[in-house]
């Protein structure tokens, strides 16, 4: 082999070795994506499901007892006098 070829089959070596490294990066680069979106997915729906647990109902829609003490107001007391 002259000195050109080796040194030419160096740098194909070298280059085959780059784009190898390069492909098992993207393969993990794509398997961490895949897991963070399905992480997202599960806090999404974590979070609509507290908000939807968080959302008061509207007063129509309580019982009665609840209706009461919601709309009751609260009168301050007098004082007797001393």
């Amino acid at each position: 082999m002259s000195s050109f070829n080796l040194s030419s089959h160096m740098q194909t070596l070298a280059q085959t070795q780059k784009m190898d490294q390069l492909e098992q990066e993207v393969h993990e680069l794509r398997e961490e994506v895949t897991t963070l979106r399905a992480e997202v997915e599960k806090l999404t729906n974590l979070v609509s499901s507290l908000t939807v647990q968080r959302k008061p109902q509207p007063l129509c829609m309580r019982p009665p007892q609840q209706q009461h003490q919601l709309l009751r107001i609260q009168l301050p007391r007098q004082q007797a006098p001393q």
